[in-house]
């Protein structure tokens, strides 16, 4: 009896989820494949011979700390941005999925204070991985280098200069 009462989100049409689906799974797949098969082994064999390297009056080793503990979190900060707009109209409507957004599978309406709750967590999410960015970058300042230790005579690039 409860279930008749029960409003449901728009569902996407078979075709769409599939289209969709295909699509994620095809840039997902891309993705994953140049990370594993270009950048990963670049930055792998950058971070062995970081001490050897320097841009900008920046030593390589303070490159790897500002990509690890500054640029990954606002990474994550730029593609949390994407969950915002849906965030801020849960809560603002107080439901979640909240009007117009379509799912893949039936999806009951939630109207309790979880639904604010979600909205206000996504709404969050930026601005939380911007000010982990943000202290990641003020921290590495406080770290403490130290370059006199690191053997030169490793390094396989040619200085021509």
């Amino acid at each position: 009896m409860q279930d008749e009462q029960q409003e449901y989100a728009e569902q996407y049409s078979k075709r769409e989820g599939f289209t969709r689906i295909g699509l994620y799974l095809a840039l997902g797949l891309g993705f994953m494949l140049a990370f594993q098969y270009w950048m990963l082994p670049q930055f792998t064999a950058f971070v062995g011979e970081a001490h050897c390297y320097e841009w900008g009056g920046v030593s390589g080793i303070r490159w790897v700390f500002y990509t690890v503990f500054a640029m990954m979190p606002l990474v994550f900060a730029l593609v949390s941005l994407a969950c915002f707009p849906i965030g801020r109209r849960a809560f603002k409507e107080g439901r979640y999925p909240p009007s117009g957004m379509k799912v893949y599978r039936p999806t009951r309406i939630n109207r309790t204070a979880f639904a604010h709750f979600r909205g206000a967590i996504m709404m969050a999410m930026p601005f939380v991985f911007s000010a982990i960015a943000v202290v990641g970058f003020i921290s590495i300042h406080q770290l403490d280098v130290n370059l006199e230790h690191a053997d030169m005579s490793q390094c396989t690039f040619t200085d021509t200069q």
